[in-house]
């Protein structure tokens, strides 16, 4: 494993956060990040899309992330590759934990082409799912979880471990067939958000 000293971001600088609804919506770590990192001169913008999954991301990384102007790039999807092909989405395709491996990869391997060493961050998806939707998709997410860790290691990329920190931290509140942390069993409520933010924060080492 990679052990990195210095912070992620650095004063002035541009980060990109790169995702779906849970980064995208109202609730997200992202608004944290921005007031987190203000004193700094460290601008945050929200790339995230409701509904994105690592196939969609790859295809408008050129349309979107291309005509930005940034230092540093946030990477947390995953959540979407998992639950797709499952319960309400059985009729739509399922991505396999290699294909959104891969797909993380070919990312990657893109930005790194066209725009140069930015500097990468893979957030590690973790399992919101709360009450009726806890029942409907569980831990599907885990499989995907050590597939961003094997990419974050071999494109050396720094790591967020969100899924083990959020689990410890949600264990805490009580069983997951109670809806506490998210607004729908899904997304975020604003505790969360801040809770995600603070764990972004401390692995950058920008604490």
């Amino acid at each position: 494993m990679i052990v990195y000293n210095e912070p992620f971001l650095k004063e002035n600088e541009t980060l990109v956060c790169w995702g779906d609804s849970l980064t995208s919506d109202r609730n997200s770590y992202v608004g944290f990040l921005a007031e987190r990192l203000r004193s700094k001169n460290i601008t945050v913008i929200n790339a995230g899309r409701k509904g994105d999954k690592t196939p969609l991301a790859l295809m408008r990384l050129e349309s979107v992330l291309f005509k930005k102007e940034f230092d540093a790039l946030s990477i947390f999807l995953g959540v979407n590759d998992a639950i797709i092909g499952r319960g309400r989405w059985a009729d739509e395709p399922f991505i396999a934990p290699e294909t959104y491996r891969d797909n993380l990869i070919w990312m990657i391997s893109h930005i790194r082409t066209f725009l140069g060493d930015k500097k990468i961050s893979i957030v590690i998806p973790y399992s919101p799912f709360e009450a009726d939707a806890y029942d409907e998709f569980g831990d599907c997410i885990r499989p995907y979880a050590q597939m961003a860790r094997d990419v974050a290691a071999k494109m050396r990329c720094r790591i967020v471990p969100l899924d083990i920190r959020y689990e410890e931290f949600r264990s805490k509140k009580g069983p997951k067939s109670q809806q506490i942390l998210t607004v729908d069993g899904v997304h975020p409520t604003a505790e969360l958000g801040e809770f995600t933010a603070e764990v972004m924060l401390e692995s950058w080492k920008m604490e």
